[in-house]
């Protein structure tokens, strides 16, 4: 049965045109939609409609269709990789809102397992990786934090040694990773901290870059403000 989630009332509601979308629906949408309402959201897709009504409702679609597939709530099946490199940012953001969803329900191992080979793939797979786990509410077992720290460690390895020009995707998976390895080293703090310092040793701008970019986010002043102001003072002399 369907439980009024209309097309048009999701445009009508999605907060677009403009600069964010509204992420409450689409989560109520995520757990309360009917599979007949989540099919005709994915069949908006198009990588034309950016920053649209309609653009929300593809994301909406895209979210659930994840969300219940692996979790099992409906007679869905998706596959998790489609549009997963997909030009549209907000279609790629809600794979990872369907992800997260998905892990809080099932537990951040099972969809850990379920995009782990993604962490050695493309920019885009790599970024949405380090965008699904990055999120606190799935760090707390210790285990899944210390296993996100080693997949944040492969990932940013791409960025080893590099000085040339990024593309388009890969400016996306820096600009992820200037926040993400924070949400990591705040869950697992000791561990977290002696990989991060690692990143030091490392040349090459765009690590410099990710170091820097993390290093000026709250959560981490707030957890060590002393350790912050030394990594910056090292990070200035490089």
């Amino acid at each position: 049965m369907d439980t009024g989630f209309t097309t048009e009332y999701l445009m009508k509601h999605s907060n677009l045109p403009g600069p964010r979308g509204n992420l409450e629906l689409l989560n109520q949408f995520i757990h309360e939609a009917s599979p007949q309402e989540i099919q005709t959201c994915l069949s908006f897709y198009s990588e034309e409609l950016t920053n649209s009504p309609e653009e929300f409702v593809a994301m909406c679609g895209t979210s659930a269709s994840i969300y219940h597939s692996l979790c099992q709530r409906a007679s869905i099946e998706a596959d998790v990789s489609v549009h997963v490199n997909s030009a549209d940012w907000r279609i790629r953001e809600g794979i990872c809102i369907g992800l997260q969803n998905a892990a809080q329900t099932l537990g951040t191992a099972v969809i850990m397992d379920k995009i782990n080979p993604w962490a050695s793939g493309t920019p885009y797979e790599m970024r949405a990786v380090a965008a699904t786990l990055c999120e606190p509410a799935l760090l707390k077992e210790e285990a899944i934090a210390a296993k996100t720290l080693a997949v944040l460690r492969l990932i940013t390895e791409t960025f080893f040694y590099r000085e040339d020009k990024l593309t388009e995707a890969e400016i996306t998976l820096r600009k992820t990773l200037g926040y993400g390895w924070s949400v990591a080293i705040v869950a697992l703090p000791e561990s977290g901290k002696q990989q991060f310092e690692s990143l030091l040793d490392v040349s090459g701008k765009h690590i410099k870059w990710i170091v820097k970019e993390n290093l000026k986010k709250n959560r981490l002043v707030k957890m060590d403000a002393k350790w912050v102001e030394s990594l910056s003072r090292r990070l200035d002399k490089k």
